[in-house]
């Protein structure tokens, strides 16, 4: 049987030097994870985000719409469609859900050939600005939302985390066997 002997806490086998490092390592990744945990609903709620991207939506759609028809009023030959879409959004007042009818049942109703060549350049114009809208709320998330939550909490959660790591690193070590 052999006895093993106890390890001296020295410069290169110190416990605490052990729990340090893993605190600080712990510190660090809870600082990472203010960024990386997903924004929870009650903050969503807080920011007015809602309202943010509808308003972005809103911004797309007319920006989106102004491009095409530009575009299309420059085009020397167009398609009753398009002359109507132009007709139909090129004014200042905006469209209500009976003008949209009307200029629907003008071109042969949504079966036609011109009335789905409408919709599709509607819903083409939607499509868009949702894709756009989204983009820009995920950047809003990124980089505003997350960076207005708090960081102590975190910091302090890693650090803790990390503290009994360390603490737990330094008991599995510090268990001896006896060989008989």
């Amino acid at each position: 049987m052999t006895v093993q002997p106890i390890q001296s806490n020295s410069e290169s086998n110190s416990s605490f030097k052990t729990v340090v490092g893993y605190t600080a390592v712990g510190t660090i990744l809870g600082y990472g994870a203010k960024y990386l945990v997903p924004a929870t609903r009650q903050e969503f709620e807080e920011s007015g985000i809602k309202e943010t991207a509808k308003y972005l939506e809103a911004q797309q759609i007319k920006k989106f719409k102004t491009d095409i028809i530009n575009d299309m009023k420059q085009s020397k030959t167009r398609t009753l469609a398009q002359d109507t879409f132009v007709k139909l959004f090129d004014n200042k007042k905006g469209v209500n859900y009976a003008n949209f009818n009307k200029a629907l049942n003008e071109l042969g109703g949504a079966k036609s050939e011109a009335g789905s060549e409408f919709l599709d350049l509607i819903s083409r114009v939607n499509r868009f600005a949702k894709n756009k809208s989204a983009v820009y709320t995920e950047m809003y998330i990124n980089s505003y939302l997350k960076k207005i939550r708090p960081t102590v909490p975190f910091l302090v959660g890693g650090g803790i985390i990390g503290m009994l790591s360390g603490m737990f690193h330094n008991i599995l070590k510090s268990g001896q066997t006896l060989d008989t």
